[in-house]
């Protein structure tokens, strides 16, 4: 609800809470100059809100209704007058012509009417007493006031309610809804990296698209959620997820754009509540921590940290020492940018973005998003393109869970209550456990790796390894949970274990 709210204070159209500043502004300025009237588009927003809430719709267009009114009039007065900074010459007089136009070939039988469809598929009349609506809007206009809104929950409420937003005006082109999303996506993808302070070029991967448009590699995760919510979140990570043959290349392209290697694994005591819970996943081979390259100073050298870079393969080596699964040794996976291209390589920076670098078998740098429980957070973007699962529940703040991983879980959930503990096991008898063992099946059909351990003569190791990844799984689900995002199918109890499922860190005194 609040995301349709914010369309247009995100666009500049009220005083509170404006985010698109001046150029949001513009954008309502345009459709009032160009002589259009903007209560079509609210129509658009309270038909679609209907829609998408029922019962639960907000009635945000009677709210905004006088804002826009005053700043569409104000938007006339300025600019007849010139005492404000008009959008760029070719785009009003591109969306006038637009306008022009449209008006002139627009006719009552080709207008688009706003009601629903009956099931035998033919229009249904518009109540009595309801006025009906037409899309006037042009979509240069319409495209403008999807980029400078940054909501995209609003934009796609808006184009799922009339066929005219589904229509090509060209062969070959996207319908004009995939076009309006698209420029929505974008302008909030941008807010997003510009929050975190990620420059886009950093994490857009277009040139690591295969022939077949397979893509090498994706950004990913809680970013992307941000990015389909149309929100920016504090404190949260910026996660890249990669093929092998495609990682020198995104190494090197971070490297260009002022990015140092920062480490493999969280700390010492890392095992398993940091990067390396990664490293459980099947297809996973391993994690990277990136930080910002600071200025050369006496706590930092760059020259001495791409020193250091060379022997960033062989660092890597020994992590894999305090690891208790088997991770593949490949020298085709070792740490290294393009040829001519230095990489930096320094642990005492602080990282702000993971590259999770996937095994030699896995071939779409998609397969590697399968390790998310929560559905909506496998969204990405390659560099070209936006994939969006289950769009309709993901724009609701919702989303469902992967049945694999869901059916884990509740195995894990019933087998720790029958133990009636209030606080974690023995971690030195955890893995040879019998409720323990009974969950083998179900873990490596999630994709989790199980047996073939590494260090047996260390078992408290083992144990607290796969109960921290036991625990990071519920409090992700606590977490999104608290962040609004409805959990389709997930337990009522899940919210609770979380409570008792904690991470257990190393004592550093170990």
């Amino acid at each position: 609800r609040e995301s349709l709210d914010a369309l247009l204070v995100d666009a500049g159209a009220t005083d509170a809470g404006t985010k698109g500043g001046s150029m949001g502004s513009d954008a309502l300025k345009l459709a009032a100059a160009i002589g259009l009237e903007f209560s079509n588009v609210l129509s658009l927003i309270e038909e679609s809100e209907t829609l998408l809430f029922g019962a639960r719709a907000p009635g945000i267009a009677a709210h905004i209704d006088g804002a826009v009114g005053s700043a569409c009039s104000s938007g006339r007065a300025e600019l007849a007058s010139g005492a404000t900074r008009r959008p760029p010459i070719s785009m009003v007089g591109a969306a006038r012509k637009a306008g022009a136009e449209h008006a002139a070939s627009s006719s009552a039988a080709q207008r688009r009417r706003f009601a629903g469809k009956q099931s035998s598929g033919g229009e249904q009349p518009a109540p009595t007493g309801q006025p009906v609506r037409h899309l006037f809007l042009p979509e240069e206009v319409l495209s403008v006031v999807a980029t400078f809104s940054g909501n995209p929950p609003a934009v796609y409420a808006l184009c799922i309610v009339s066929s005219a937003f589904h229509n090509r005006s060209a062969q070959g082109q996207a319908v004009l809804a995939t076009r309006l999303l698209r420029d929505a996506l974008m302008s909030s993808l941008q807010r997003v990296l510009t929050h975190h302070k990620i420059p886009l070029p950093a994490v857009s991967f277009a040139s690591m698209r295969s022939a077949d448009g397979t893509p090498g590699a994706v950004l990913s995760g809680s970013t992307m959620v941000q990015v389909v919510l149309g929100e920016v979140w504090t404190g949260s990570d910026i996660d890249v997820f990669t093929l092998a043959p495609a990682a020198p290349a995104v190494r090197t392209q971070l490297v260009q754009n002022g990015f140092t290697v920062a480490r493999f694994h969280n700390s010492y005591e890392d095992n398993g509540n940091g990067m390396t819970a990664y490293l459980l996943e099947t297809k996973v081979h391993h994690v990277e921590g990136w930080a910002f390259t600071p200025e050369d100073s006496e706590e930092f050298n760059f020259a001495q940290s791409c020193e250091y870079g060379e022997r960033a393969s062989s660092f890597f080596s020994s992590v894999l020492d305090l690891i208790p699964v088997v991770v593949p040794r490949d020298a085709a996976l070792g740490i290294r940018t393009l040829p001519g291209t230095p990489l930096s390589f320094n642990f005492d920076l602080y990282d702000k973005l993971d590259v999770v670098v996937g095994n030699s078998s896995c071939k779409n740098a998609r397969e590697l998003l399968q390790s998310f429980d929560i559905i909506i957070c496998s969204t990405s973007y390659d560099g070209l393109r936006f994939h969006i699962p289950h769009p309709h529940q993901a724009f609701r703040r919702q989303s469902p869970l992967e049945p694999k991983r869901l059916a884990m879980m509740k195995a894990f959930a019933a087998a720790w209550r029958k133990q009636k503990l209030q606080e974690p096991p023995d971690f030195e008898d955890i893995v040879d456990a019998p409720w323990f063992q009974a969950l083998e099946g179900v873990m490596r059909n999630a994709g989790i790796k199980t047996g073939d351990l590494t260090l047996e003569e260390h078992p408290d190791l083992c144990g607290r390894y796969y109960w921290n990844f036991f625990a990071r799984l519920f409090q992700r689900h606590r977490k999104y949970s608290q962040r609004g995002i409805e959990l389709l199918g997930a337990p009522a109890g899940f919210a609770d274990l979380a409570g008792t499922v904690t991470v257990q860190d190393i004592n550093p005194q170990w």
